[in-house]
């Protein structure tokens, strides 16, 4: 049997590339290891309390998502008001990040050079090196304060990475363009603000949303798009090769010996499984990516039938590495949005691991409650017991767009010119975010039918 697009791994990139494909009539067969797709985006309800494992917001800001959701019937759902208040902790309190210029001036994040060391970012003159550190980008720009108190906290709630090792140019490639393109990330900001023809969709906020029922609703809503007799749950690949008539590739599913010959082969599963998926390959000498260097994260979700610490009126609290706290942070979930814990209660989602924070001493469930019940009290005013209480662990769910980027962007590159119709998508490239998915799987899937 044949088809025009076999899709590996049925996450965001997944099941967005075949929705897309789907409603330009492409056919297309979508293959999932897993008995369940969206990979690790799925909305939990347990004892009265609605939380997430995986990304707990999506940021609507590119065009791409806003079009989506027009055509699936999604309905943003936003974020109250206290939500644009985020916490920073700094000597053990909690300080606001400033949100205008009065506040800028008066709060105690940044010290007063790199204050005055703003204010001249305009003037100061451009470098933007190819490979320059996001640390050293930030501190030759902004300053030493600007990096400890907002630019490395910032990092730890995406990547849960370390500035010092990603690479400003493909790790936020916006912020690089800015300087490379306007000389300064501030005249570059309000340029972009001003521009006529960056044209947003009407439902393009720049805010963190989710969906009502959670962020599954967007998965879900995917899937029943799709026919059902296109994807397949449970799989277990066997092995792929390239012949004169395009890819075959070969799978387990019930006990059962699966084939298809495809033009187009797409995998977009985890980047930490990138080479378990190229071994499979049928022909000698298909070519190892360089492993990518990803991060371990634990995420915890923690309810209170009744909440009575400290007040819960923001979007979260961010720890810096600087500050030693054990935890990369705290995401406020019942703050954000409503009828996420029962009424007079609280959600909150905590944060573990990353680059810079072994997760040695959190080996088991029990030690992860320790640490939690210790940060409640050191930070939260509180030594109440929760009432919910789940881990989530990720082994080498993200990658990291360090030093080693370009080596994997070019052994992909070089994977794709030797086997003519294997794609590597997924988040070894173009991004980690939710939103990034999305626009990638868009795109790709308008190139595939222009080549159609």
């Amino acid at each position: 049997m044949k088809t025009e697009v076999v899709i590996l791994g049925a996450g965001a990139t997944g099941l967005t590339l075949a929705y897309e494909l789907h409603k330009r009539k492409i056919p297309f067969a979508l293959l999932e290891t897993s008995s369940r797709t969206g990979g690790v985006i799925e909305t939990h309800r347990e004892n009265k309390f609605v939380f997430e494992s995986g990304p707990n917001t999506l940021q609507l800001n590119r065009n791409e998502v806003g079009v989506l959701f027009e055509e699936l019937g999604l309905q943003p759902v936003l974020p109250s008001e206290n939500a644009k208040y985020r916490y920073i902790l700094k000597n053990g309190r909690w300080c606001a990040l400033p949100s205008s210029p009065l506040s800028l001036v008066t709060t105690r994040l940044f010290s007063v050079k790199d204050k005055l060391k703003l204010m001249v970012e305009p003037l100061r003159r451009s470098g933007h090196f190819e490979n320059e550190t996001l640390a050293a980008t930030v501190v030759r720009r902004l300053g030493q304060s600007f990096l400890d108190y907002a630019i490395d906290p910032f990092v730890s709630g995406i990547y849960a990475g370390d500035p010092n090792e990603l690479i400003t140019r493909v790790a936020f490639p916006r912020l690089y363009n800015l300087e490379k393109n306007y000389g300064s990330f501030i005249r570059g900001a309000i340029h972009k603000k001003f521009d006529k023809t960056n044209i947003k969709h009407p439902m393009v906020t720049n805010k963190s949303i989710t969906l009502s029922g959670g962020l599954e609703t967007l998965i879900k809503t995917l899937e029943q798009k799709l026919p059902a007799k296109s994807i397949h749950r449970n799989i277990k690949l066997k092995r792929w090769k390239h012949n004169k008539n395009g890819l075959s590739i070969e799978w387990i599913e019930n006990k059962r010996a699966h084939s298809l010959q495809t033009n187009h082969l797409v995998y977009c599963g985890s980047s930490a499984r990138i080479n378990d998926f190229l071994r499979t390959g049928a022909l000698r000498g298909t070519e190892l990516l360089s492993e990518p260097t990803t991060a371990n994260v634990i995420q915890v979700s923690v309810g209170f039938h009744q909440w009575q610490g400290k007040k819960l009126d923001g979007f979260g609290l961010l720890a810096p590495s600087i500050e030693r706290a054990g935890f990369l942070g705290v995401l406020f979930p019942s703050a954000i949005f409503s009828g996420r814990a029962p009424e007079n209660g609280a959600l909150l989602s905590f944060f573990f691991g990353g680059r810079r924070n072994p997760l040695d001493e959190l080996e088991s469930d029990t030690l992860v409650l320790k640490s939690v019940q210790k940060i409640l009290a050191q930070h939260f005013e509180t030594n109440k017991k929760p009432d919910l209480f789940r881990v989530f662990r990720y082994q080498g769910g993200i990658p990291q767009y360090d030093i080693g980027f370009d080596l994997i962007a070019q052994g992909i590159e070089r994977l794709q010119n030797k086997f003519p119709g294997l794609h590597i998508k997924g988040n070894i490239r173009d991004g980690i975010g939710l939103p990034d998915r999305i626009v990638q799987a868009v795109q790709f899937a308008e190139q595939l039918a222009q080549s159609t």
